[in-house]
This record gives structure tokens, sequence and C-alpha cells, in this order.
């Protein structure tokens, strides 16, 4: 099963690669990058934890019902993983057990998208709304607080009437005390990239907790996991800094290029997780933040494919092994929380994803993706939709600038046919305003 997971991702860089014609990338070759022995157990100073066993698999769960399931939904915890930089396509070079187990053991959405940057997709998470709406559309860098999420934002901390705790990377605003302000019971990471405020990287970072601050000298995917396991929070939200630069080998490694150096990232973040999960009995929601970086072969920033396709899955009491051809988004965590705790979600452009879960047909048609800048502005504004069977680029307003067949990831030249153009004039009706 586990083979033929990685085998899926393998199959699918082809025919979902959605690139322009002439784009002139060079693609990864799995073989080559896997066959360097660039994962050696040896080479860590502890042997890695043994897969967890996750109570709340497959095993005794197929004839659980629907309603049982809700209602373990609302008593189970909840962890969210976030995953940086990492791209759908990520996963097939990397020796990630971890992941596999809970892909192989729960729902995992081939058809899932985020935003083409960071801090567009964490905020899409946090709200349940686009970014032409929180007025994020690209990343928030150091000297722009003003462009931070606004406070009238209700979060998903917010809505929730229980304690929710985030650990690690923030990115959506920078004064110490922004995810306390938004209704986080605590938090304790680093809010932007590690290299930020004079930073050194994975071994030595600007740290806060709760509002305070100071420097960390630890290795952060570490750092961060030890502090998620103190939680006793109902829900907890880990956001993971790997894959993003700066790219420095994890423990026991040295040397290797930056493909191979991301790689081990990615594994030793994957051993992280298990160690997290290790006692945990509940239900994890896992994803990837934007493509991957182009040296993984993604296409970050980019509103093509292997900008905006990340890895997604859902794992849990009750939910049985699937994979899902399913049209779903970042920005529907949000509701899909909401209803698992019970709680009525607002948020007009967040889709719950619940019924997927239960085996039942999603709810969503299409699904959407953007970038702009500078926040809080309109300009160069880049929107994607897209359905089972076609994708559309719109920009600048009113123009196409290209349609794409999903079922093979050909794209399509005009002038269109009928059918096509029919499909084409659907899609730009449906486009969230």
């Amino acid at each position: 099963m586990l083979n033929a997971l990685k085998n899926t991702f393998l199959l699918s860089l082809g025919a979902l690669a959605l690139t322009v014609p002439s784009s002139g990338q060079i693609p990864l070759q799995p073989d080559n990058l896997r066959s360097g022995g660039f994962y050696s157990d040896a080479q860590f100073s502890n042997a890695p934890p043994s897969l967890p066993t996750f109570p709340g698999s497959k095993q005794g769960s197929l004839e659980t019902g629907e309603s049982a399931v809700l209602e373990m939904m609302e008593d189970y915890p909840i962890t969210v993983i976030i995953l940086d930089d990492i791209g759908h396509e990520f996963l097939a070079v990397a020796y990630t057990p971890v992941i596999d187990k809970l892909a192989s053991d729960g729902v995992w959405f081939r058809q899932a998208w985020a935003y083409p940057m960071c801090s567009p997709s964490r905020a899409a998470l946090m709200t349940g709304r686009h970014g032409f709406r929180t007025g994020i559309g690209s990343n928030i860098k150091p000297e722009q607080e003003i462009n931070g999420l606004g406070l009238s934002e209700i979060t998903i901390a917010e809505l929730l009437p229980e304690p929710v705790e985030l650990f690690g990377k923030w990115h959506l605003g920078l004064r110490p005390n922004s995810p306390n302000v938004q209704g986080f019971a605590h938090y304790s990471g680093c809010r932007l990239n590690l290299d930020y405020g004079g930073g050194m990287g994975y071994y030595r970072f600007l740290k806060t907790v709760n509002g305070g601050e100071g420097w960390r000298e630890a290795y952060a995917t570490t750092d961060t996991t030890d502090d998620a396991l103190l939680s006793t929070a109902g829900i907890r939200i880990v956001s993971y800094h790997g894959a993003h630069t700066p790219i420095q080998n994890p423990p026991g490694f040295t040397g290797g290029t930056s493909q191979q150096i991301a790689i081990r990232i990615a594994e030793h973040m994957d051993r992280e997780i298990g160690r997290l999960l290790a006692d945990y009995e509940g239900y994890v929601i896992l994803f990837g933040d934007n493509g991957s970086v182009a040296s993984m072969g993604g296409q970050k920033y980019s509103l093509m494919e292997k900008g905006i396709r990340v890895p997604f899955l859902v794992h849990g009491p009750g939910i049985n092994p699937a994979v899902s051809k399913d049209l779903v988004s970042v920005v529907d965590i949000f509701a899909t929380l909401a209803e698992m705790r019970g709680v009525t979600s607002h948020a007009e452009d967040s889709v719950s994803f619940v019924p997927v879960l239960l085996g039942l047909p999603g709810e969503r048609e299409t699904i959407y993706s953007e970038k702009f800048k500078p926040n809080h502005t309109l300009q160069n504004h880049h929107r994607v939709i897209r359905d089972q069977n076609l994708k559309v680029y719109v920009y600048p307003p009113g123009n196409i600038l290209g349609v794409w067949n999903m079922h093979d990831g050909k794209y399509i030249f005009p002038p269109y046919d009928e059918l096509v153009a029919a499909n084409i004039r659907k899609l730009i009706r449906q486009l969230p305003r």
C-alpha cells in the first residue's frame, strides 16, 4: 500500500505538471535522489522511533457509523500539522514512513490546493477566507507589520469554544504577541522564518513564547515537537519550518547538495512527527502550505500545479482508508474544524470536508487560489479556479491567461471549442467575489 502510494505520487507528476509549453525545466529524477542514501539511521544520535500505532486507525473502525464518528470528532483531540515548502511532488523523493502510514490508514486527498506562498495559506487556514478578503495575497515581510492579518478577522482560535495552541511558524504578523491577540491560548515558536532578525537558521533562531522573545539554540524541528508535546489543549496546530530555507543539514549530517539537504530536513521532520504522535489518540490533519521550491522540482510562488498542489491527509478514529479525488483547499480546514467541534462556521470561503471523511461525496465543485502584492491591495491579482475537468488562469481581471485539461494535465490552446468555452464561462462565473 505504501509503495503504491509513492508510485501514485510519481505517476501524478507527469500527468499533472500543468506547465505552459517550453518551460525548459528539468524534472528531478527520484531514483537518483534516493540512491545516495541520504537517510541513514546510523547518522542520527539515537535510533529512529518505531512507527506510532495510531490507536484511531483503520483497525476496529470499519463498522463505525456516521453518528458515532461525529461524536468522536467532538471529543477526541485534533492536531493540525503544517509542512513548509513541501509540495505534492516532494514526498515522492523523501523517505517519510510516518506520513506514509498516516496517508495509507487515513484519507489522502489527491486534488488539494493551497496558495503559492506561506502567509496566504496560513491566513486562509486561520480565517476560512481567501486572501482578497483578508488582504493577505503574498508573504508578510519583516518591515511590513502593517500588512499582517487584521485584528478584525475571526480566527479558528477565536471561533472554537476551547483553547487552541500554536507551535512553530506564524508568519501572519510580527508583533511578539500576535498569535495570542488573535485568540491562541498559547504560542511558542519563531514567528517568521528562521533567519529572521539575525537568526542563523535551524540551530539558532529568535523564539517567542506568549509575547516574550529570546534567542534559542536548538534544532528548530525538534524544538517545535518538544513544545507541542507539552500541550494539554484539545486542539493544537504544529507548524514546522521544514523544509524552508535556510537549507541546513539536520543533526548527524554534513555535506550534500541543496536537494539532498532538503530531503534530509523532510525526513528528519517525519521522524519528529512520529515522536509527536507516538502516544497520541486523536485526529491529524496534515498539509503543505505551498509548492516546493524550484530546486526540488516545484514552482513555489506560481499558480501552476507545482506551486499550489500540496500533500493533504486526515487520519483518526472512525476514518476509513481512502484516496480521494474530491476537491479540497487549505481554506476548508476552518469549516472542517468547526464542524468537528459542533460549531457553526460563517467563513464564506470555507467548505467542510467532514462528509468525505465519512465516506460521502465532497461538497466542493471548484477550488480556487490566488496571489497579489502588495498585501491589502488587489494589484497584480492573479487567480486560478478549477473543477474536476478544467483549470482556468485569470490575469489581469477579465483576461484568460491559460486553460488546462485536468484529466491529462495538458494545456489547451485557443481557439476553444464550444464545450470548452462554455465550461470556461461557467468557471469564470464561479470565481469567488
